[in-house]
């Protein structure tokens, strides 16, 4: 024992002695006796009425035992500052952290020593004893309530890697981390919803944010009463849980409050918008009130009113935190050499923090991608703590694993592992602990450890695979995992994903080895190892295209894949398929003399630099297919047997042969197209003006209507009522407009789920309008509005998908307005609502939209080119077509 502090205690024995009323016991003042020592002073704990604890830089482990027995028991705990808080270790800090829940410290040096703060401290808890007072009062519930936000903020910068002292500094200087002050609630815009990727630092600026609003409490600058809330821990409606914490401090309902909700997403979309709903009916109800709420952008399709995206770094902010971690006085700027997805990624500051960590470790190897920093992360984290992976890895994969399981979360400790275990890795700061629960210090540790997980195949993909929902829970584990590992042990990853669910593991390799990806000045493969992976990774996507592959899959008649070949010179590599029946081996090397144009002989031929990634040969093989996939929607080469695309088709085709314009409307004689058609084949396809149309099809529509005894080709949408005017619309009269576009939608309807069904069923579990479907179209036809001064604009329509239960057909409900719709906040959070419900496989990911267009019912195969659109939109946005393509 340090002599200063023998003192200290000698001290306290000395005061408490003094007061009559008490009869004290401490352990070197205690007789023998033959009761085991750690059994004895635990008994005395549990037996006591209050507990005195003399704080320490160093906290011993029979110390830690007293003062969780003292807090388990019930016992009333006295916490005195001895050391300055800028001594503490670790497991001091961790200790007060949590005690603070439970009782209020005090130092002696701020209120005229040791004996004066014991004999205030036995003051205050006699009286409150007496009164029933449990609670402190307002000005020690506010320094409360800033010590736990400041330690948050510590607890956040030590667990991604910033030294103590460092972390301290930055908590005293409030400017860093806080939000634009125009990104702040106000008294005109009580209520900021504050949104941004993963690391941009939300949770940090509301924490700021409530900090200030503490402030200004304490100093008489503003009544309203500060109060925390963490969304995903909120169990029922917002309102009673705010009175709760706020009663302590005054009356909400007169003092209003400065409410903040951190992590909106986490409660799920659907709490998430029936919280920022309550929100606001608090902000209303409450004079005075306001709210920083802050979340991951919401799928949602209007805008929110109150949001406010939280902007990234600019290059000198990112600079000096990256200087301020590292400890460095000439830190790299961002324009000097780092790995493109390092320089994309340390705008966030989370990422700036770890290369601050990374540099300030004196590593001489450059970091080369995201995962390196996250690794760094994890093995600095258990040194710190003297921990070995063999011991640590396991308990944290085993936590990652049951988290992503179930969607995020706590877990039981004891589901997990040793509590000693966890309880150091809480040390370390890789894990959270409190009330028996644990949880990691940041999310991208779950999902880091997850995707380990996945690598060494603690996790059965068939598990995951087995509904959309799981899949999605698994996704950022997948993406990490798809860049983070070799060729061999991605492909094993992504390959059963990909015969099962093309339209998923397009999203991982798209966002895995892009985002995870490294730099490109590293020597592309050996032409035959390069060969050997793309055919790899082709077969697994080909193998889950179903009849789509024959479209644009390099196959074989036998619908094997063609022999490919390949040769890098450097960092470039080229790759072509061999066409016809050339006898050559699967998997061979390009000869030497190849040049930059494509040899005659090969498809898909493309030269490029793979990347530093182990599993560049799956954005390689996609990226060739996506390519063909685009070219097929662009030549309007996919064709569909409904019989709305049928009519279509030899309606159009017809006007082409017959040399109209596609505008035409006019009746067309079978007699005349039966007579131009008769110098052609009855299959096969026809070019007219750059348009491709199918004979087959049209032949089949002329031969339906001859046996009809119809004289004419049938038209395939109401044509027009009226006579021709200066506009395409003003031939039709508001009643024949509507007509036609409830015809249009409908044919587009019948197309878009002929298509899907025909060439995309091994899709259609991501393609969101297939998903959404059966709906009704809903929405408005605002006729074309003039005046006496002339036209004042076209016809316009604002629709939008209402989903319906499956097995009910699909239907258009488009009525005449004299004015737009307004889709209201309100409608939309319900609707997204009973859409979650109706489609619980896809409640991750699905969104629906309003579209508000210019009316478009008059062009060429006007159905065929909206049902196109949907397709078109879907496949972007699973990563199967570049943005732009139809």
């Amino acid at each position: 024992m340090r002599p200063e502090f023998e003192e200290v205690r000698n001290e306290t024995v000395r005061v408490l002695d003094g007061i009559p009323q008490i009869e004290r016991w401490a352990f070197e003042y205690a007789p023998g006796s033959s009761e085991p020592v750690d059994k004895g002073y635990l008994r005395h704990v549990r037996d006591a009425d209050f507990v005195v604890w003399l704080v320490t830089a160093p906290t011993t482990e029979p110390v830690t035992a007293e003062v969780k027995e003292a807090i388990a028991a019930g016992r009333r705990l006295w916490i005195v500052i001895v050391d300055p808080r800028d001594q503490w270790s670790d497991a001091t800090k961790s200790l007060v952290d949590h005690a603070s829940r439970h009782a209020k410290w005090i130092e002696p040096s701020r209120c005229g020593g040791l004996r004066q703060a014991l004999l205030m401290t036995w003051g205050d808890d006699t009286i409150r004893a007496h009164r029933g007072i449990p609670g402190m009062g307002r000005v020690a519930r506010l320094e409360s309530m800033g010590r736990a936000s400041r330690a948050r903020c510590l607890s956040r910068w030590q667990a991604a890697g910033v030294p103590r002292d460092v972390a301290f500094q930055m908590v005293q200087e409030t400017r860093v981390g806080s939000a634009p002050p125009e990104l702040l609630p106000t008294r005109r815009h009580p209520i900021s919803l504050l949104t941004g990727d993963f690391g941009i630092g939300k949770s940090l600026a509301a924490e700021r944010a409530l900090q200030a609003a503490i402030a200004a409490s304490q100093e008489g600058q503003a009544t309203a009463i500060p109060v925390f809330v963490q969304a995903d821990m909120l169990e029922g409606p917002l309102e009673p849980a705010v009175r709760q914490h706020a009663s302590e401090l005054g009356d909400p309902r007169i003092e209003g409050v400065f409410l903040v909700v951190d992590g909106l997403e986490q409660a799920g979309v659907g709490d998430a918008l029936r919280i920022l709903d309550e929100t606001r009916a608090l902000v209303e109800t409450w004079p005075g009130s306001c709210a920083l709420v802050t979340s991951r952008a919401l799928p949602v399709p209007i805008p929110i009113e109150e949001e406010r995206p939280l902007p990234p770094l600019s290059s000198r902010a990112a600079d000096d935190l990256v200087t301020r971690v590292s400890g460095r006085g000439g830190t790299p700027a961002l324009s000097t050499g780092w790995p493109q997805p390092v320089q994309e990624a340390i705008v966030r500051p989370l990422f700036a923090i770890l290369l601050g960590g990374y540099l300030r470790e004196q590593n001489p190897v450059l970091p080369r991608s995201l995962g390196d920093l996250i690794s760094l992360l994890v093995a600095r984290s258990l040194l710190a703590a003297g921990l070995h992976d063999r011991q640590a890895q396991p308990i944290l994969r085993r936590l990652a694993v049951a988290t992503t399981q179930r969607g995020g979360g706590r877990i039981q400790t004891n589901e997990v592992g040793d509590p000693d275990a966890l309880q150091d890795l809480a040390s370390a700061g890789l894990v959270v602990m409190d009330d028996g629960l644990v949880e990691f210090a940041l999310p991208i540790l779950q999902q880091w450890f997850s995707a380990h997980a996945l690598g060494e195949g603690l996790v059965s993909l068939s598990e995951i695979a087995r509904s959309g929902a799981m899949l999605d829970r698994w996704r950022y584990a997948l993406v990490i995992a798809a860049g983070l590992f070799d060729h061999d042990t991605a492909t094993d990853l992504l390959a059963p994903l990909a015969r099962e669910h093309p339209g998923f593991v397009s999203q991982i390799v798209g966002e895995g080895l892009t985002k995870w990806g490294l730099d490109d000045a590293v020597p592309a493969a050996s032409g035959t190892d390069a060969a050997e992976r793309i055919r790899q990774a082709m077969d697994a996507l080909v193998s889950g295209l179903g009849p789509l592959a024959k479209l644009i899959a390099p196959l074989q008649r036998s619908g094997e894949l063609r022999p490919v070949a390949a040769r890098n010179s450097g960092v470039r590599l080229a790759v072509g398929w061999y066409c016809g029946r050339s006898g050559r081996p699967a998997v061979s090397e390009l000869p030497q003399d190849f040049s930059i144009s494509p040899p005659p002989e090969l498809t898909m031929y493309r030269q490029a630099n793979p990347g530093r990634h182990s599993a560049w040969a799956w954005p390689w093989a996609l990226e060739s297919l996506t390519g063909e996939l685009s070219q097929l929607l662009k030549s309007r080469r996919l064709r569909s047997t409904a019989v709305a695309s049928r009519h279509e088709e030899a309606w159009y085709g017809a006007l082409a042969l017959l040399n109209r314009g596609h505008f035409d409307a006019g009746p067309i004689k079978l007699e005349d197209l039966k007579r131009r058609l008769s110098r052609l084949r009855r299959s096969g396809e026809l070019l007219i003006r750059r348009n491709s149309y199918d004979l087959a099809m049209i032949w089949s529509v002329v031969d339906e209507a001859t046996a009809a005894h119809s004289s004419q080709l049938p038209l395939p949408h109401p044509g027009p009522d009226q006579r021709q005017g200066q506009w395409i619309w003003s031939a039709y009269s508001d009643a024949q407009l509507l007509q036609r576009t409830r015809s249009v939608f409908r044919a587009a309807l019948e197309i878009y789920e002929s298509i899907v069904a025909e060439w995309f069923s091994s899709f259609r579990d991501r393609l969101s309008t297939s998903v959404l479907l059966p709906a009704v179209v809903e929405g408005y036809l605002l006729p074309p509005q003039s005046s006496k001064k002339g036209l004042v604009g076209g016809p316009a329509i604002g629709w939008r998908f209402r989903a319906l239960p499956v097995g009910q057909a699909s239907r258009v409900d488009i009525c005449l307005v004299a004015e737009p719709w307004r889709f209201d906040w309100s409608e939309s959070r319900a609707e997204l609502t009973r859409l979650r419900k109706l489609r619980p496989d896809a409640a991750e990911w699905l969104h629906y939209s309003v579209v508000d267009e210019v009316l478009d019912v008059f062009g060429e195969a006007p159905a065929r080119k909206l049902a196109y659109r949907w397709l078109s939109d879907d496949l972007v946005r699973i990563g199967w077509l570049e943005r732009g393509t139809y």
